[in-house]
């Protein structure tokens, strides 16, 4: 008894198409807002816990946009064109808030993340 192997596909027959290796701006954007809150999250803590300790809080310095590339595994290109990306407002808020100690200190996350 002969092995038949399955008919191919009509359409071509072609190789499948390989995955994208690099995010598309939108998930690029996702991902990067993802980063600022956690930063932002950490940034207030540490704010706090220096302003016990020392009785002044201390701001971290917010993280350059070269690093968020490294951290994301995408071109500093990809991080500035997200940056300038009309869609991306809430990452922009999130970026000027990283500079601001007392915003840092009255953040509290988005609702739902």
């Amino acid at each position: 008894v002969e092995a038949r192997l399955p008919a191919a596909p009509a359409g071509g027959g072609g190789p499948a198409r390989p995955p994208r290796k690099r995010a598309g701006p939108a998930t690029t954007i996702e991902r990067l807002v993802a980063e600022l809150i956690a930063f932002l999250r950490g940034a207030r803590e540490h704010a706090e816990i220096t302003a016990a300790a020392r009785g002044t809080p201390e701001l971290l310095p917010r993280p350059t946009k070269r690093y968020l590339a490294r951290a994301l595994g995408v071109s500093p290109a990809a991080v500035t064109r997200a940056f300038q990306d009309p869609a991306a407002r809430e990452l922009r808020v999130y970026w000027e808030l990283a500079a601001d100690l007392d915003r840092v200190l009255a953040f509290r996350g988005p609702v739902g993340r």
